[in-house]
Protein backbone atom coordinates (compact mmCIF):
# COMPACT_ATOMS: atom_id res chain seq x y z
CA UNK A 1 0.00 0.00 0.00
CA UNK A 2 2.87 2.39 0.74
CA UNK A 3 4.13 1.73 -2.81
CA UNK A 4 0.84 2.91 -4.33
CA UNK A 5 0.89 6.14 -2.32
CA UNK A 6 4.50 6.76 -3.35
CA UNK A 7 3.64 6.27 -7.02
CA UNK A 8 0.62 8.57 -6.77
CA UNK A 9 2.72 11.29 -5.18
CA UNK A 10 5.94 11.01 -7.19
CA UNK A 11 4.83 10.20 -10.73
CA UNK A 12 3.09 13.53 -11.43
CA UNK A 13 6.22 15.34 -10.24
CA UNK A 14 8.38 13.42 -12.74
CA UNK A 15 6.33 14.18 -15.87
CA UNK A 16 7.65 17.74 -16.36
CA UNK A 17 11.16 16.28 -16.35
CA UNK A 18 10.16 13.62 -18.87
CA UNK A 19 8.49 16.24 -21.08
CA UNK A 20 11.66 18.33 -21.13
CA UNK A 21 13.82 15.30 -21.95
CA UNK A 22 11.66 14.10 -24.85
CA UNK A 23 9.45 16.50 -26.75
CA UNK A 24 6.53 14.65 -28.40
CA UNK A 25 6.21 14.77 -32.17
CA UNK A 26 2.94 16.11 -33.66
CA UNK A 27 1.48 12.60 -33.90
CA UNK A 28 2.26 11.72 -30.25
CA UNK A 29 -0.13 12.25 -27.36
CA UNK A 30 0.60 12.00 -23.64
CA UNK A 31 -2.21 11.98 -21.08
CA UNK A 32 -1.87 11.51 -17.31
CA UNK A 33 -4.83 11.56 -14.94
CA UNK A 34 -4.69 11.31 -11.15
CA UNK A 35 -7.81 11.25 -9.02
CA UNK A 36 -9.56 10.10 -5.94
CA UNK A 37 -13.10 9.75 -4.64
CA UNK A 38 -14.85 9.23 -1.33
CA UNK A 39 -18.38 8.04 -0.69
CA UNK A 40 -19.78 8.57 2.80
CA UNK A 41 -22.07 5.79 3.96
CA UNK A 42 -24.70 5.87 6.69
CA UNK A 43 -25.76 3.34 9.36
CA UNK A 44 -22.23 3.00 10.74
CA UNK A 45 -20.66 1.59 7.58
CA UNK A 46 -17.09 2.59 6.72
CA UNK A 47 -16.61 5.12 3.90
CA UNK A 48 -15.66 3.96 0.40
CA UNK A 49 -12.42 5.40 -0.99
CA UNK A 50 -10.75 5.14 -4.37
CA UNK A 51 -7.41 6.47 -5.72
CA UNK A 52 -6.13 6.04 -9.25
CA UNK A 53 -3.40 6.95 -11.70
CA UNK A 54 -4.08 6.60 -15.44
CA UNK A 55 -1.55 7.04 -18.23
CA UNK A 56 -1.83 7.04 -22.02
CA UNK A 57 0.81 7.51 -24.71
CA UNK A 58 0.23 7.29 -28.45
CA UNK A 59 3.09 7.16 -30.91
CA UNK A 60 2.51 7.08 -34.61
CA UNK A 61 -0.63 6.02 -36.39
CA UNK A 62 -2.66 3.36 -34.50
CA UNK A 63 0.03 2.68 -31.87
CA UNK A 64 -0.68 3.37 -28.21
CA UNK A 65 0.05 2.15 -24.73
CA UNK A 66 -2.05 2.78 -21.65
CA UNK A 67 -2.31 1.64 -18.06
CA UNK A 68 -4.00 2.24 -14.76
CA UNK A 69 -3.18 1.71 -11.11
CA UNK A 70 -6.12 1.87 -8.70
CA UNK A 71 -6.72 1.24 -5.02
CA UNK A 72 -10.30 0.86 -3.83
CA UNK A 73 -11.51 0.48 -0.25
CA UNK A 74 -15.09 -0.71 0.34
CA UNK A 75 -16.60 -2.33 3.42
CA UNK A 76 -13.15 -2.20 5.06
CA UNK A 77 -11.68 -4.39 2.27
CA UNK A 78 -8.85 -3.03 0.08
CA UNK A 79 -8.52 -3.95 -3.59
CA UNK A 80 -5.44 -3.15 -5.72
CA UNK A 81 -5.77 -3.10 -9.50
CA UNK A 82 -3.11 -2.80 -12.21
Amino acid sequence: MKYLYSVLLLVPLCFPLIAVASEPTPDETNIVEVGMSQDTLSNGYANWNSRYLDGYHSFGDRHAIFGEVRQTSRFELIDHEI
